[in-house]
């Protein structure tokens, strides 16, 4: 099996060289140096190249930076790279990130949170069971609005008002489903709001807060569930 990449080139104990995607090679001094191809990454196991590349140990590479709050790993030169019986490692070492870089990925991804949320909230649409099946109302600014209007109307909702759902099906309006749209609405808010701000407190806490994911633990919206 040909051995996988990233690949180390280890000659007398040493990295020579990082071999990331598939390269051609010299080997060999300069007057008796023998060339392959890019190919051979792709066909040689482990004996070929201890056959054709005698001088030479091929090693799967193990590149994974440490996270530590506060600093950035910088990669050390390959002379001092961890070379074991079955891969090299990369190693590292941590520096202290100046604070204004700090503060300035935090905020960039508050912003990020930010956006997902605003995202969420004006186009993930309210969930409201009506007649015993789940209904999806949309949450947007001119929407929000008509729904505030049918629900102060209370009562004096005149019927027959047949209302579009996110799905495209449409349900008659009623003083019950508006008041349930209504206070849905506020508690899909309150639910989205608390997300992001959980979602802020962890990234701040994060070694790595411009790398902070924050895909999920959100409610649910529309199109996340069936309709």
């Amino acid at each position: 099996m040909p051995i996988q990449r990233p690949a180390a080139i280890v000659m007398g104990g040493v990295v020579i060289q990082e071999v990331v995607a598939p390269v051609g090679i010299v080997y060999g001094a300069e007057d008796a140096a023998i060339q392959w191809p890019a190919l051979i990454w792709d066909h040689w196991t482990p004996a070929d190249w201890a056959a054709m590349c005698p001088d030479w140990t091929v090693l799967p590479l193990i590149d994974e930076p440490p996270t530590v709050a506060g600093k950035r790993a910088e990669r050390l030169p390959m002379e001092e790279w961890t070379i074991g019986a079955d891969a090299v490692t990369v190693t590292y070492r941590m520096v202290d990130l100046p604070q204004a870089e700090v503060e300035a990925a935090k905020a960039a991804t508050w912003e990020r949170i930010k956006a997902e949320r605003d995202r969420r909230t004006s186009g993930g649409g309210f969930r409201v069971m009506v007649d015993g099946s789940p209904c999806w109302f949309h949450s947007d600014t001119l929407s929000r609005s008509q729904h505030m209007g049918m629900f102060l109307m209370g009562a004096s909702l005149p019927a027959g008002i047949m209302w579009k759902t996110m799905s495209g099906a449409f349900v008659e309006m009623t003083p019950a489903i508006a008041t349930a749209v209504f206070y849905a609405a506020a508690a899909s808010d309150q639910a989205i709001f608390g997300a992001a701000e959980a979602h802020k407190a962890a990234m701040l806490e994060s070694p790595d807060p411009a790398a902070y994911d924050f895909s999920a633990g959100w409610p649910v919206i529309y199109g996340e569930e069936a309709a």
